[in-house]
C-alpha cells in the first residue's frame, strides 16, 4: 500500500509506502505468489548483549561474540550456567533414551524423561560401582556425587562445577575432568530466517 500526499505546497511532496514482499503472510498484499527461496529475508547475528555481572548472553548488556549460556532450569545444579557437566548429563539423557537395548525410562515418576531421570539412574550406577561414562567420556561418578566418603547418599547431587571456566586443552582426560562453564562463541555468524516489511516515508521537496 503506499500514499501519496502534499502539504499544500507544489513544490513539497512526500511518499510512504510499505514493502511487504519478505513477509510470508502478509506478501498477498503486493503479490500473487510467495517463493521461499527468493522472497525469504535472513538476518546474520555476530554478537548479542552480554550482562556485565554474569557474563552470560540476555537481554541487555554490551554486545560481544562471546558469552556464557543461562537458564532457570540451570539454576539448581549449576548455578544457572551451561556447564561441561551438565551438557554431559542433557546430551546423556537424549543418548539414552534412544538406546534401543536399554532405554532411560521415567524414574521419578513425574511422566517425562528428563535430566533428573539421567541423575538418578546416574546415582544408581554409581551406587553399583557400575563404572559407566557418557558419550562424551565423563565418567557417572565425576558428574553425580552418590557417596558422602563411603556412607551412601540416598538422594544424589549433581557436581556443581559453574565456579570456573572449563578447559579444553586436555579433551579426554586431565582437565575436561573438572569441567567448568562453556563459552558460546560466534566464530562466523548465525544467519536466521525472518519476515520482513520495510515501511518507506520520504520526503521530496523541489530546490531552484
Amino acid at each position: 500500500s503506499y500514499s501519496v500526499n502534499t502539504t499544500g505546497e507544489v513544490d513539497k511532496l512526500n511518499i510512504k509506502f510499505n514493502d511487504r514482499d519478505a513477509h510470508d503472510e502478509l506478501y498477498s498484499q503486493v503479490k500473487a505468489t510467495w517463493n521461499e527461496t527468493a522472497d525469504r529475508g535472513f538476518t546474520g547475528i555476530f554478537e548479542l548483549p552480554v550482562d556485565a555481572t554474569t557474563g552470560a548472553f540476555g537481554t541487555t548488556g554490551t554486545p560481544a561474540a562471546e558469552g556464557y549460556i543461562m537458564q532457570a532450569a540451570l539454576a539448581p545444579s549449576w548455578g544457572g550456567y551451561l556447564t561441561w557437566y551438565a551438557f554431559n548429563i542433557i546430551a546423556e539423557t537424549s543418548a539414552k533414551v534412544a538406546d534401543v537395548k536399554n532405554p532411560l525410562t521415567d524414574l521419578d515418576g513425574d511422566n517425562n524423561i528428563t535430566a533428573a531421570d539421567m541423575i538418578a539412574y546416574m546415582h544408581m550406577d554409581n551406587l553399583a560401582i557400575g563404572g559407566q561414562k557418557t558419550a562424551l567420556g565423563m565418567p557417572y561418578n565425576v558428574l553425580v556425587k552418590s557417596f558422602d566418603g563411603t556412607t551412601p547418599l540416598q538422594v544424589p547431587v549433581p557436581n556443581n562445577d559453574s565456579d570456573h571456566d572449563v578447559d579444553v586443552s586436555s579433551p579426554t582426560t586431565g582437565s575436561l575432568l573438572t569441567g567448568g562453564k562453556m563459552t558460546y562463541v560466534f566464530s562466523t555468524g548465525t544467519c536466521f530466517p525472518h519476515n520482513e516489511t520495510i515501511t518507506f516515508n520520504a520526503d521530496f521537496e523541489r530546490v531552484e
